[in-house]
């Protein structure tokens, strides 16, 4: 079996088109793995460094699949993406050298299998969720799906051909030789749909150990915070996510709306039509002063974000997992998040957070009075969460999952539960070749 040193990984994920959760969990697990001493090559069907974490993303050298198809399909991404899983057999044989796929979201695991039949490479699987093309939430229903613009002709090719979509997508996620997935939330989830329990491999985030002054620093200081010339004053609350109407920020401008002593709302993330919508709404509430949309913001910049805010939102109400959620737990700020799917999984109610339903305004507008006031409060749940990070999300979590599955992998293909780490893979069903 290769050593660490020389052992060569093909990452592959659906698309590097904007700034997502799935994006930056990608390019962080690149990074750690290569930390590690593995040689791992990134590619993608489309890659856009400009919009997709300009900061990182260069990093890794990501590559297209098919050379250019980026440029030729930037208006119809749906388009090149199913066009690469179509041509992809034709380009199969740059891969043959490699000793393990990592495939990160469709159709990446339809590429592993692909390989793992024409090489005999062994491939890895980490899923956010089932395939939305096929198994839409009600939320996606209401709203479309999207890469970089709504999809608006792919899913009426999913539907024309749907048996031979579903048999791919059954196939290549059946015949991988490690199936993880992101989140218990999405554990129980995957395991109905596709028959087989993946292991919880969550994403991380980093712990910032110095948060005892928290309270002092954010809640009681009334200091400007000068961020790229917006002049925000604290407290304030935060709010980061992608710009899209699942993620249902019009929700945190009803509360603000309904606070009787207001204070600033801090927005990061690129701008799109969701955008122009919100700052409608602003106009509507006559909440100018108070709401600073910052667009995209490096990471540097979103530590310093998080290091200065008050209270963090989350107020999407279907969401998979929630990266913000625990970036924020991270950084000692007490977290209010929708009572549903993955934050209902990473966050213990009224201990290291908050689970509401955004439609109670008055218990969210409770909340936020509470933990303005409390310092005692604010400082225990700043605590908890920050604890939380530390023993069940931390990157080296993470890394150590990923380490051992890949060594497993190469290993007669058996999942060898030999590390505390692997708690999460209670009850895994192998693969069957």
């Amino acid at each position: 079996m290769p050593t660490t040193n020389n052992l060569k990984i093909a990452f592959f994920h659906l698309a590097y088109l904007y700034s997502g959760g799935g994006e930056k969990l990608a390019i962080k697990e690149i990074q750690l793995l290569q930390q590690l001493g593995y040689t791992v090559d990134c590619y993608a069907p489309l890659v856009n460094t400009e919009e997709c974490f300009p900061d990182l993303i260069k990093k890794i050298n990501v590559k297209e699949i098919i050379p250019g198809f980026t440029k030729f399909f930037r208006n119809k991404p749906e388009i090149g993406v199913i066009l690469t899983g179509i041509l992809f057999p034709f380009f199969a044989w740059k891969y043959r050298k490699y000793d393990i796929v990592f495939a990160a979201n469709q159709p990446s695991p339809v590429f592993g299998f692909i390989l793992k039949i024409l090489f005999g490479i062994p491939y890895i699987i980490y899923l956010a969720q089932p395939t939305r093309l096929i198994y839409p939430r009600p939320i996606d229903i209401k709203f479309g799906l999207k890469l970089k613009n709504k999809m608006r002709i792919l899913p009426h090719i999913i539907n024309i051909f749907r048996p031979i979509f579903f048999w791919l997508d059954l196939k290549s996620i059946s015949k991988s030789d490690i199936f993880l997935c992101n989140g218990i939330y999405m554990q129980d989830i995957l395991a109905h749909v596709y028959g087989r329990k993946p292991i919880v491999c969550p994403a991380g985030a980093d712990l910032h150990s110095n948060i005892k002054d928290r309270y002092e620093q954010n809640v009681k200081s009334n200091q400007i915070y000068d961020f790229n010339n917006y002049k925000i004053k604290k407290p304030y609350i935060f709010l980061s996510n992608r710009h899209f109407p699942h993620k249902k920020f019009e929700y945190a401008l009803e509360v603000l709306d309904s606070m009787q002593k207001k204070v600033d709302l801090v927005i990061s993330g690129e701008p799109t039509e969701y955008t122009t919508e919100l700052k409608k709404l602003v106009n509507y509430y006559n909440l100018e002063k108070y709401v600073h949309f910052l667009g995209y913001v490096t990471e540097k910049e979103l530590e310093s974000l998080y290091k200065n805010a008050s209270i963090y939102l989350y107020t999407a109400p279907e969401e998979d997992f929630g990266m913000g959620v625990v970036e924020a737990m991270g950084h000692g700020i007490p977290v209010i998040a929708w009572n549903n799917a993955g934050p209902s999984k990473i966050i213990t109610d009224l201990q290291d957070g908050y689970l509401v339903n955004f439609n109670d305004k008055k218990k969210v507008l409770e909340i936020i009075d509470n933990l303005m006031t409390n310092k005692n409060l604010y400082n225990a749940v700043s605590q908890n969460a920050a604890s939380k990070i530390q023993n069940q999300f931390s990157w080296q979590n993470h890394l150590d999952i990923l380490d051992n599955s890949i060594k497993s992998t190469l290993s007669d293909r058996k999942i060898a539960l030999t590390s505390p780490i692997l708690e999460y893979a209670e009850n895994i069903t192998p693969a069957n070749d």
